[in-house]
């Protein structure tokens, strides 16, 4: 399949910006020792609030750390 390039550069810009939002998500998971910032609300790290956002975060992971769709860039003149 052919794709034109301002398609690939979305295509890109959708992966980073979902590689980025994913290490955020596994952040709150990795310092489960740290509060948690909502906006201007801080939820204390040893809140049962905390645990089931932690809880909710990891489910997220789960079913959304990979993308359903990936971007194969191919060598000028391949014709596979």
């Amino acid at each position: 399949m052919i794709i034109d390039s301002e398609m690939a550069e979305f295509i890109d810009q959708l992966q980073q910006w979902h590689h980025n939002k994913i290490s955020q998500l596994q952040s709150i998971l990795l310092y489960s020792d740290k509060n948690i910032l909502l906006g201007d609300a801080t939820i204390p790290a040893d809140t049962e609030m905390a645990k089931g956002i932690r809880i909710g975060v990891g489910i997220a992971l789960g079913l959304l750390s990979k993308l359903p769709f990936s971007l194969v860039k191919e060598l000028e003149g391949d014709d596979a």
